[in-house]
């Protein structure tokens, strides 16, 4: 059997970051299983039984659950260039199939550490694999690496503040170059698959490969950088050809990315990592074609930070998407200042089904200093006209940005209260807490001194605010938005098997249990609200 170049680790199943706990409490849960749309229909249909309920929804959302880009983007890539490879997507659910794998002794086994924020995430991942096939030379490459190395020239330039530096180079590579590491080489590149398929080939013909360019070798002891150079990128214009990847790859919604954006939020440690680039159309359509046709449609989300950078691309995007008829069904980021009266509805009549909104404060001043380029207004807008033509949105929110103060939280709250909740459209909110990343623009020495700004990650606090208040008025903002809208259930999507008013009512129910659980409305009977629950699900037609 002809040896394996590379088995590809893409990722695992989502963890949400810090402020799960926050969040978890304002989620309706039975024995501890956040009450997703799936899970009540497992639950209603097994008697009330939470343990066979949690038993079928794990099994289905193994099944059904989204990929990741990754690794069949890689597979593909690689196989074009002469490469064998074969990819576990979710490492702790498919352990298992990792090991056997590993068993047939692959020259080289690749961590992909765009979903792995943290090294300790990736050198577990390579302990594991060192100990199955410790003779595959093990890889890591993606951005957490080259977040790593941009890391580290802070560093050496004297900007990352010497209270926090310890904890930093926990979580980064290359910041304490002599930690021992269960890797052999990494990628270091914004772009790295040029450099991974050129080292995969000296590993195949069994050359040295530490000389080359953009990789840094584990070796006496320490990380020893190589000189780093761009890599040729026509290939973004590449386009995947789904029918010629593994059929799991395609499951309900494939993930298709397109470029990167020109927008820089304060708050944001990926914008400056990458130059703004974007595919051609005609490279798209290509890929999008490619994709199979599951029940008379195409399901895609396009994986972009903002799909658009104005509403005139959003127009010409639209109309080529239409031109193409290609009976697609798809979501994404969207800016809400793309989105006029007009645009809602050629997104709509493109196939877009739902808009995933980076709102991130209710407040104008706010928004400014986040350098988010939009106004509360510009939100409600999009929202009112999203709504009309029954696009469903997901709106996220970032509270504790440097001058944020009760009464910012509060102009946050008062606009998700303005949500139009009357219309054929379904909209759920994600609160987040600032992360004070080393490379956001708020962390750099001038702005934490400016706004007397000191810590890291999820402890850290400023003139305004701390995180402790922080997560506090995270909770705030979920009890006091009106139950018509929800809080979002990590995994679940809008369901075709309830109609709107159905999932509308289901929203207020899940929400008014949760506040009676915790005390936060006037005292009634729970088992009235369950029964009307149960009547919503068991009436489905839902296989």
């Amino acid at each position: 059997m002809k040896r394996l170049d590379a088995v590809i680790i893409a990722t695992d199943l989502y963890r949400e970051v810090p402020g799960a706990d926050i969040r978890d409490r304002i989620r309706l849960t039975v024995e501890g299983q956040p009450a997703t749309m799936e899970f009540l229909l497992h639950y209603f249909r097994a008697g009330r039984n939470p343990g066979k309920a949690r038993e079928k929804l794990l099994r289905e959302r193994l099944q059904r659950i989204p990929l990741p880009l990754n690794g069949p983007y890689l597979q593909q890539y690689l196989g074009r260039r002469g490469l064998e490879t074969r990819v576990v997507p979710f490492f702790s659910h498919q352990k298992e199939e990792l090991i056997e794998l590993l068993r047939q002794r692959p020259a080289a086994v690749v961590i992909s550490t765009t979903f792995f924020p943290f090294a300790p995430q990736t050198e577990a991942v390579a302990a594991f694999v060192r100990e199955y096939a410790p003779d595959a030379v093990r890889i890591a490459g993606g951005i957490q690496i080259w977040k790593s190395h941009r890391t580290r020239l802070l560093l050496d330039q004297g900007r990352i503040p010497t209270g926090i530096r310890e904890r930093v180079s926990r979580d980064h590579f290359f910041l304490d170059p002599s930690r021992p590491s269960a890797l052999n080489v990494l990628v270091v590149s914004d772009r790295g698959e040029d450099t991974l398929a050129g080292l995969l080939r000296r590993i195949r013909e069994g050359k040295d490969y530490r000389d080359l360019d953009n990789l840094a070798c584990f070796q006496d002891g320490r990380w020893n950088l190589n000189p780093l150079k761009s890599e040729p990128h026509e290939f973004l214009d590449e386009a995947l050809d789904w029918r010629q990847l593994p059929p799991e790859f395609t499951r309900e919604e494939v993930p298709v990315h397109v470029g990167t954006g020109p927008y820089r939020c304060d708050f944001c440690d990926f914008c400056t990592l990458r130059p703004v680039r974007r595919r051609s159309m005609a490279s798209l359509l290509e890929e999008l074609r490619s994709i199979p046709v599951i029940g008379g449609v195409r399901q895609v989300f396009f994986t972009d930070d903002n799909l658009f950078f104005s509403a005139a691309q959003l127009e010409e995007f639209c109309a080529a998407i239409r031109e193409a008829d290609l009976d697609l069904r798809w979501r994404a980021f969207v800016r809400a200042d793309t989105v006029k009266e007009k645009t809602a509805a050629r997104l709509r009549d493109s196939g877009c089904r739902e808009c995933l909104l980076g709102v991130e404060s209710g407040d104008r001043e706010m928004l400014a200093r986040m350098n988010k380029k939009a106004t509360p207004e510009d939100v409600l807008h999009a929202v009112t006209w999203l709504n009309r033509v029954g696009i469903n949105t997901q709106s996220t929110f970032l509270v504790g940005f440097p001058g944020e103060t009760a009464g910012s939280v509060q102009n946050t709250i008062d606009l998700l209260n303005s949500y139009p909740t009357d219309g054929p459209g379904l909209h759920v909110y994600y609160p987040f807490f600032l992360l004070l990343a080393p490379l956001a623009a708020v962390s750099t020495p001038e702005s934490r001194a400016r706004y007397r700004l000191e810590g890291y990650l999820d402890e850290w606090s400023h003139e305004t605010m701390n995180s402790e208040e922080a997560r506090q008025e995270v909770l705030r903002i979920c009890d006091s938005v009106k139950m018509e809208l929800s809080p979002i259930y990590h995994g679940e999507r809008i369901v075709p098997w309830l109609s709107v008013q159905e999932q509308k009512r289901v929203f207020v129910l899940r929400t008014r249990i949760n506040r009676l659980q915790r005390g936060l409305v006037p005292p009634e009977p729970e088992e009235p609200l369950w029964n009307e629950l149960e009547r919503i699900f068991l009436s489905t037609q839902q296989p």
